[in-house]
């Protein structure tokens, strides 16, 4: 660290308390590292430890930082506060991206010193996030918002904000209704802004709410030009098949399972084989254990108009390398890259092609 021109990027993302806690500051208030990080373009920081004394040294050395991720915890109940974190954002000239996950000594409103003027992206979590929305309208340039691990039916403000500039969206691990009444501030938010929304990103959302969410999607957001989607069952996929129909400006698609492999998806993947949504370039299948037969199918259908496609096969290698330069000759088209990763304990393989 000392003998580097100058350091862009400093993650801390995993400390236990094999060193003293005052550890990170000692390693890095020295003469040599300040100098290092005053140009610090990118600070993320979470970990099981006290950042109290660190934020505090960052927040004395560095002025440049356009990201910031902090994520807190409730075990130390003499750490990090509001002050600290305002301070620090405060400090900052170009923050860009930022994300916090506040805990009981932080609340929401370190928002009030972030430069307005400069803020693109920030992700929102559970605990007064009317507070936050109605703050982030001072931000003109805001183009992204994640919201998760939240109640979205709880917001009041939801259903009233509108920002002129966004273009992307994230819902992830967020309930949007409640079992008790099916209206949702979403619907309202959508109306407002959806209109400019490119980029949809949904994910770990439980039961029916997918669903809905992707109804209204297609519904309000005509300029959608990427979608990533988890699907679980079949009345989801019915509705993103629609999706996939209807909405002619979509380019880019990612869906399937997270994080875990899934069986017994062949008749899924024929059912999306019933569209041909021309107007796709890119289309990824994850965590969908896809047979060598079925997969045929699908690549035959999609491959004619797709230029990069990514999905799972059974089989050998061999026999997918042969089937996949067979099918693109049959087609006419160039095979521009083909790679063929075998996934470990899942004999399975990892197809990906690019075509033109």
């Amino acid at each position: 660290m000392t003998k580097t021109q100058g350091i862009d990027t400093l993650r801390i993302i995993s400390f236990e308390h094999e060193f003293p806690v005052s550890y990170l500051y000692t390693l890095i208030n020295t003469e040599k590292t300040r100098r290092s990080l005053s140009r610090l373009k990118q600070f993320k920081c979470k970990g099981n430890f006290l950042k109290r004394d660190l934020i505090s040294l960052i927040t004395e050395i560095s002025h440049e930082i356009s990201t910031f991720s902090l994520s807190l915890s409730d075990d130390f109940d003499q750490d990090l506060k509001t002050s600290q974190v305002s301070k620090f954002l405060k400090d900052q000239k170009k923050i860009k991206k930022l994300n916090v996950k506040p805990n009981n000594l932080v609340t929401p409103k370190y928002i009030r010193k972030v430069r307005t003027k400069t803020l693109l992206e920030i992700k929102l979590f559970e605990g007064n996030l009317d507070y936050m929305l109605e703050n982030l309208l001072k931000c003109p340039n805001l183009r992204r918002i994640c919201f998760c691990d939240s109640n979205l039916y709880k917001s009041q403000n939801l259903s009233k904000v509108v920002f002129p500039n966004l273009l992307d969206l994230e819902i992830i691990n967020c309930n949007v209704f409640s079992s008790d009444d099916l209206s949702s501030p979403i619907i309202p938010f959508l109306i407002h802004n959806g209109k400019k929304i490119m980029n949809i990103r949904l994910s770990s959302i439980s039961g029916n709410q997918i669903g809905f969410l992707l109804k209204i999607s297609k519904k309000y957001c005509s300029s959608l030009v990427t979608l990533s989607v988890d699907i679980q069952d079949e009345p989801e996929l019915e509705i993103f098949s629609k999706v996939l129909k209807r909405c002619r400006s979509l380019k880019v698609v990612d869906f399937g399972n997270k994080c875990k492999w899934q069986y017994f998806v062949n008749k899924n993947i024929l059912y999306l084989n019933n569209i041909s949504p021309r107007n796709l370039r890119k289309l990824r299948v994850r965590y969908w254990k896809v047979d060598i037969d079925v997969f045929k199918e699908f690549f035959e259908n999609y491959g004619t108009f797709l230029n990069e496609f990514e999905c799972s096969c059974t089989g050998e290698e061999s026999d997918i390398r042969t089937l996949v330069i067979n099918l693109v000759k049959g087609m006419n088209r160039n095979l521009v890259y083909l790679l063929i990763e075998e996934v470990e304990f899942q004999l399975i393989h990892l197809v990906k092609v690019r075509l033109n």
